[in-house]
């Protein structure tokens, strides 16, 4: 019997502990880098945990449109939020990194495409620099929109979202 007082002392201490605390091995408790007043949607994280891109409509400093940011994480927290080179003063939204971390997938409704919004990618190098991003196609994309683009984790699959 006297084994299980520290046990429940544990678990009674665990439920005190605010819940940021259990959320900081996640960068979480950065707020103000990641998460804003700025609209921000469908984050993604790279396979090595050290990236997260999202998207935004209204934060400042981007080309414009819905921008592609970027932060790393640094010492455990999200750091340095910029906005993706590729982006463009067109819109950029719903990134997917892929399982391998060798691509970024993407929605833009760039000149050049075949509809509304399109499934774009660029290529990540090992250094992390993001190559031209390429259309998906007319065996992919519509005259209308596609959203949300996902691979599979062996990357033979693409889900996404189509109004075409």
């Amino acid at each position: 019997m006297q084994t299980r007082w520290p046990w429940l002392a544990l678990a009674a201490s665990l439920l005190c502990t605010p819940s940021a605390s259990g959320l900081a091995e996640f960068g979480i408790e950065g707020m103000g880098v990641v998460s804003t007043k700025a609209t921000e949607a469908r984050a993604t994280v790279s396979p090595d945990g050290q990236h997260i891109v999202w998207g935004s409509p209204d934060r400042s400093g981007g080309p414009g449109g819905w921008d592609l940011w970027q932060a790393t994480l640094r010492n455990g927290r999200w750091d340095d939020p910029q906005p993706l080179p590729i982006d463009s003063a067109y819109d950029e939204r719903d990134p997917f990194l892929t399982a391998d971390g060798h691509w970024l997938y993407f929605v833009s409704n760039r000149p050049g495409g075949h509809g509304g919004h399109d499934l774009y990618r660029a290529s990540i190098s090992a250094d992390s620099r993001l190559g031209t991003p390429e259309n998906l196609g007319p065996g992919v994309n519509t005259r209308a929109d596609e959203r949300t683009p996902t691979l599979s984790l062996q990357g033979t699959q693409l889900l996404f979202a189509s109004n075409g």
